[in-house]
């Protein structure tokens, strides 16, 4: 008993380590009159970066996993040994490749392509992402082979196989991969600064950075709203994932 609440004391007292900087990041906005925290935050400028981070982010989680989850899936169920090895390998380096080092590739296509400048490059050149590939393809693989078989002979394939079996059993790997895609669109930096030159373009974690006219309390309280829907959304999910009570 008395280990026990040894260590949920240790536990408690590293919890309160870690939140203690977020809430003395707060505390400039204490005193502060409401009115003037809003006025940066209803701004045209600021609401205009939020639709657009809003895009972004909702954007690339549909592109993303319209990617990733085939590839995945085909990677654990179809691909040949080898041909497995190398893709795993590939998604692999890329992910410790150094971002910057893609930078310039990626401006020459959206060049090319007409779509330098636009919100749909952007998009286009977070599509793949190796480490959403990696994930579906280890809880494709935790799924039992037999199941598919089993699946094939009642007659469930193609989308009625992919719709009531198939992502049912991939909802926890779906939901973790759309909380992480989410949580890098959101912060996305070097990407929008690279390819986007239009300010009316700007998603907020670029506004963010450069509020005009701003003072460091409605600039923080700016973030705070800027987090809010990843906190609810993450609460959400976590509260859904909650074993139920025996």
């Amino acid at each position: 008993m008395r280990t026990n609440r040894f260590w949920q004391l240790g536990l408690a007292a590293l919890a309160v380590c870690f939140l203690a900087p977020c809430v003395l990041l707060v505390l400039p906005l204490a005193g502060q009159p409401p009115e003037t925290l809003w006025q940066a935050v209803s701004a045209p400028d600021y609401l205009r970066a939020y639709r657009n981070t809003l895009l972004l982010a909702l954007g690339g989680v549909l592109v993303q996993t319209g990617v990733a989850l085939p590839a995945g899936c085909f990677l654990a169920r179809l691909a040949p040994g080898r041909v497995r090895q190398v893709c795993l390998a590939l998604c692999l380096l890329l992910m410790l490749l150094p971002q910057q080092a893609l930078m310039l590739p990626q401006y020459l296509l959206l060049q090319t392509f007409g779509l330098l400048d636009t919100l749909a490059g952007l998009l286009l050149m977070t599509a793949f992402q190796p480490w959403m590939v990696l994930l579906f393809w280890f809880g494709t693989s935790r799924i039992d082979r037999e199941l598919f078989d089993a699946a094939a002979c009642d007659g469930a394939a193609g989308l009625s196989f992919c719709r009531r079996i198939y992502l049912p059993l991939m909802a926890p790997y779906l939901a973790a991969a759309a909380l992480l895609s989410m949580a890098e669109s959101w912060n996305l930096l070097e990407q929008p600064m690279i390819f986007l030159q239009q300010r009316a373009n700007d998603p907020l974690s670029i506004l963010l950075s450069r509020l005009p006219g701003a003072s460091p309390a409605q600039k923080l309280f700016a973030g705070v709203l800027f987090a809010l829907p990843l906190v609810i959304l993450f609460g959400l999910v976590a509260r859904s994932s909650r074993p139920p009570r025996a």
